[in-house]
């Protein structure tokens, strides 16, 4: 009839529902769901485990934690200084203390270390030396990588077996790199340093312990599967014996791997020259420090692809002849390099330093003091330099035997944990002017002021 009679006829959409504009917001908001959905899946509140835990960073909380009394860091700064005014003939002794919860120059509100930008220190070392290089020449390297930074760097296929997936990364090594030495890892079941360290990582991703074969298929995500110690274990054994079936060499450290990776490198350059294929800040100071100028020509790179800029490749003899022979003064732990790094004076000390660079900041500024930005006590600042001091020692000699409880470290629930400080968050002549609305004269544990408190001291445990 249309044709017959030349009119067109046509309909406007019908329904709100139906037009693109709404379609294409349902589906964004359907895959918002769905990635929420995956989030709790990988971080499942509802388990049997009774513990108070952070889901998100995979802390658990210690048994006195009382979630309804905690403190905002940065509130709780405010609220003291704010209170000291007045309370003290000099305001400066005050800042002894941390006054928030946590150093929060050191830690972060989940009791977990800050973590360092090491890349802006290889930036900076880098930038010493204008001779370093950005291509190897010659031939006859004798290579030695990094395991953990080989097992980051391949993407694996969503249902391969683990057979398959550890046949990827010998088909990997065999093909770049000729007679390497390959150093992994290992995860004790013993509290090591490193616990904390681990624990950041998972960013709160709990994992399964997962018993798998060659043949077995991997139907987990490889963050999810490499976010459990035992997983991985289980996995660098497997890729290690593929690879010695490949006459491979392997090396397994007793625990983190960057101290062995800096010795093999500087056995192998007494016979021949050596690349170290790595990522990490730490592998680039130890061989700095290790590698003398009697070892043939050592060299550290990345084995990332450089995108639109030269690859930074470093000639380890190089950058320690531009840096000095005090490289070793690194390990040089205390008040006065704390001091320095936030820009001290000599002899100054952290607790007035402290003090001066908030009275500065209160004075020039527009905006309310971050504690986070301010130098750490003196207190808390101490069990930190205990901390660099072992972790130092242990690099420099694989031999060394040093209790980390002795420098720093506490042992809880089976870990390592670090050790905030000594000294209450606030001196009690101000903490005890707590404000409340209690009608009696605060002698009872019933009291508000009194629970407070008590809180507050239990969170500085």
């Amino acid at each position: 009839m249309q044709d017959l009679t030349g009119v067109g006829y046509c309909t406007s959409d019908q329904h709100k529902e139906a037009t693109r504009a709404l379609k294409e917001r349902n589906k964004l908001d359907t895959l918002a769901i769905l990635e929420i959905l995956e989030y709790l899946t990988e971080r499942n509140p509802f388990t049997n485990d009774v513990s108070l835990r952070n889901i998100e960073t995979g802390v658990e909380a210690e048994p006195d934690v009382n979630v309804d009394k905690a403190e905002n860091p940065q509130l709780m700064f405010q609220r003291l200084t704010t209170a000291a005014n007045g309370l003290f003939e000099n305001r400066s002794e005050v800042f002894q203390y941390e006054l928030s919860s946590v150093p929060s120059s050191i830690f972060d509100c989940n009791r977990l270390p800050l973590e360092a930008c090491k890349s802006k220190l290889a930036d900076a070392i880098w930038a010493c030396g204008s001779d370093c290089i950005h291509e190897i020449d010659g031939e006859g390297f004798q290579y030695v990588l990094d395991g953990g930074s080989l097992l980051q760097r391949l993407p694996w296929t969503h249902g391969d077996s683990f057979g398959d997936i550890t046949q990827m990364y010998v088909d990997h090594v065999i093909r770049k790199y000729k007679d390497p030495v390959i150093v992994f890892d290992s995860y004790p079941e013993l509290p090591s340093i490193k616990d904390i360290t681990h624990l950041r990582r998972t960013k709160g991703i709990i994992s399964p312990n997962i018993n798998f074969t060659s043949s077995m298929p991997c139907k987990t995500k490889k963050e999810l599967f490499m976010s459990n110690s035992h997983n991985k274990q289980a996995l660098i054994n497997m890729l290690c014996d593929k690879l010695k079936d490949n006459d491979i060499r392997c090396k397994n450290a007793t625990d983190d791997a960057d101290l062995l990776i800096a010795l093999t490198a500087v056995d192998c350059a007494l016979s021949s020259e050596v690349v170290v294929i790595g990522e990490d800040t730490d592998v680039l100071v130890l061989l700095i420090h290790h590698v003398s100028q009697q070892c043939k020509r050592v060299i550290f790179k990345s084995d990332k692809m450089a995108i639109n800029k030269k690859m930074k490749i470093w000639n380890i003899q190089q950058t320690r002849g531009f840096l000095g022979e005090d490289v070793s003064d690194i390990i040089k732990a205390g008040e006065e390099a704390l001091t320095c790094l936030y820009g001290g004076l000599p002899l100054e000390g952290l607790n007035i330093l402290r003090w001066r660079k908030f009275t500065s900041r209160v004075i020039t500024g527009n905006t309310s003091v971050q504690v986070k930005s301010l130098p750490p006590t003196s207190d808390s600042g101490k069990f930190h330099s205990l901390r660099v001091y072992h972790q130092c020692q242990k690099w420099m000699s694989e031999e060394v035997d040093m209790d980390p409880t002795d420098y720093g470290w506490e042992i809880k629930r089976g870990k390592l944990c670090p050790i905030l400080m000594d000294l209450p968050p606030a001196p009690d002549k101000l903490l005890n002017i707590i404000r409340c609305n209690c009608k009696q004269n605060c002698d009872t544990k019933r009291c508000v002021c009194r629970k407070k408190r008590s809180s507050v001291f239990s969170r500085m445990r």
